[in-house]
């Protein structure tokens, strides 16, 4: 290579490395703004809602790059949780540490605003969502909304 070349290609991973950085440093700050405890107010798959509410209170709990949902005092599932901000909608992967699915990778999407965060995910595996829908037929799509519970 001639010496061009080399200042070309070593600005290009400079650029590159600083991108990388700047998008760490924004999906570090978008996962803080999460942290906290959400009350599920709505789940629905497949159009309806799923009735996960009719036997208590569901609760997200969000530390770091973690979240554990709760029914009551009740671990229901513990998972990790990865963002990407480059996307809209916003980009989430979920992976389950426990429960029934544990292992499992789930793609979806996600919106914060305020207080109010919704979550559209794929449970069977297949395909990311692209909007935040559940339509009727679509069993493997959920669509939750949480409220941040104000301590």
């Amino acid at each position: 290579m001639t010496r061009p070349s080399h200042i070309f290609t070593a600005a290009l991973l400079l650029a590159f490395t600083v991108r990388l950085a700047a998008q760490d440093a924004a999906a570090e700050k978008e996962q803080k703004s999460l942290q906290g405890n959400w009350d599920v107010t709505s789940a629905v798959i497949g159009g309806e809602e799923s009735g996960v509410l009719k036997d208590g209170k569901v609760t997200f709990v969000f530390q770091k790059d973690k979240f554990t949902v709760k029914r009551e005092d009740k671990v229901l599932a513990e998972t990790s949780f990865t963002l990407a901000l480059d996307a809209m909608p916003r980009l989430i992967d979920i992976k389950a540490l426990s429960g029934d699915m544990k292992g499992a990778t789930f793609q979806g999407i996600y919106e914060l605003k305020e207080n109010d965060l919704k979550l559209c995910l794929n449970l069977q595996g297949k395909d990311r969502p692209t909007e935040f829908v559940s339509k009727a037929g679509e069993q493997g799509v959920i669509l939750i909304l949480l409220k941040r519970i104000k301590e």
